[in-house]
């Protein structure tokens, strides 16, 4: 169908039109809103491992860095969630007007 509207179109000597593929392209991507979960999700995992391997560590002779290294990853992801889930509840509750601006 794009492919007949753009014969048509330099038929009669208008411009190509953007074709539907090349628009989802160009068009800004919208934000997925399932990132903060995905992030939570993240970081109580990484916070089981740092927990599992504090637990186990005298059997794997594991330096404290490497126990502790995916724990505050897991607290910096859990908290990059709150910082979304907040910034977007703001963005969310700001009231917009029913009425275009005046000129």
């Amino acid at each position: 169908m794009w492919h007949e509207t753009a014969r048509i179109a330099l038929e009669k000597g208008q411009p190509v039109p953007i074709s539907p593929a090349a628009m989802e392209e160009i068009a800004p991507k919208k934000p997925d809103r399932n990132s903060g979960r995905k992030d939570i999700k993240t970081g109580l995992i990484l916070i089981a491992i740092a927990a599992g391997l504090y637990f186990e560590r005298d059997g794997l002779n594991l330096p404290a860095a490497g126990i502790f290294i995916p724990g505050f990853i897991g607290v910096a992801m859990l908290l990059n969630a709150l910082i979304t889930y907040l910034l977007d509840r703001n963005n969310s509750e700001k009231p917009t007007s029913p009425h275009p601006p005046q000129a």
